[in-house]
């Protein structure tokens, strides 16, 4: 404070309250742009994947009423059931979720790659090829695994098949004092499930990893 004017002035302290004024407003906006466009994909979103598994639920229905009798005696009722509500469910909630982060992974995979060539370009190059690399191993691994994640589906039709002929006959079942022995018949099949599908995959896994090394 008893510095002279001249340099005082020079050293004092400043903030420019306008600036962080117009910084917080421009960063607020920025915040709730953010929440009005999350808002608007979420509703999007929901409501498109909401009307697809009604559409796809109307058309499995029809194809159910044409379906002749003999598909329901050769099929149990709770495969049929699990393919109406549970593979719907799955595919309904896949699109949902996997869409939006589909267009955000690939803007975000553009913008990184614009500014890795800007930054530097041979380091660019390098991590496109080992990515690539990475790729062709996933696939490979993959193209081999996908039918055992099919199987885990057809498994858990059969045991949700089962389950649903149990609750259903379950009257009859207590009559004849079968408890017992429904809930040792159930965890042998849950069991052999479980262990069938889990071993095939390890195993195709194992000899995919095994090629790729």
């Amino acid at each position: 404070d008893k510095l002279p004017e001249s340099i005082y002035s020079l050293i004092e302290p400043k903030i420019d309250l306008d600036k962080i004024r117009y910084l917080a407003i421009f960063i607020g906006c920025l915040y709730i742009a953010s929440a009005i466009f999350s808002y608007v994909q979420s509703f999007s979103l929901t409501t498109v994947s909401n009307r697809f598994a009604n559409t796809l639920r109307g058309n499995i229905s029809k194809k159910i009423n044409k379906l002749p009798l003999k598909y329901f005696d050769t099929h149990e009722h709770g495969d049929v059931l699990s393919r109406v509500t549970n593979d719907v469910d799955t595919v309904a909630q896949n699109l949902n979720q996997s869409l939006a982060s589909l267009v955000s992974s690939i803007t975000l995979f553009i913008g990184a790659i614009i500014m890795m060539f800007v930054t530097n370009g041979v380091m660019a190059i390098t991590a496109i090829l080992s990515s690539l690399i990475g790729f062709f191993a996933m696939s490979k691994i993959l193209a081999k695994s996908q039918k055992y994640f099919n199987q885990k589906q057809e498994a858990l039709g059969d045991l949700n098949g089962y389950i649903e002929e149990m609750v259903t006959g379950n009257k009859t079942i207590k009559a004849y004092g079968q408890e017992e022995k429904v809930i040792d018949d159930f965890d042998d099949f849950n069991s052999f499930r479980f262990h069938n599908v889990k071993d095939r995959f390890l195993l195709v896994f194992r000899k995919s990893a095994a090629k790729i090394i």
